[in-house]
């Protein structure tokens, strides 16, 4: 998982990854940091929608 060019993890699966960023498990503090504070957001990858920039 990289955020702004820095690597946080490998992971085996991009729902292993998800559930990370859920959880607030990502070794990314200002993340992490929020846990408890973003609300509305899905509990699994299928309910998530991919950005194209």
């Amino acid at each position: 998982m990289i955020i702004n060019n820095v690597c946080y993890g490998t992971y085996h699966s991009a729902k292993a990854t998800a559930d990370d960023v859920y959880i607030h498990t990502t070794s990314c503090d200002e993340w992490d940091m929020l846990d408890g504070e973003v609300y509305n957001v899905p509990d699994d990858i299928n309910g998530w929608v991919k950005k194209l920039y």
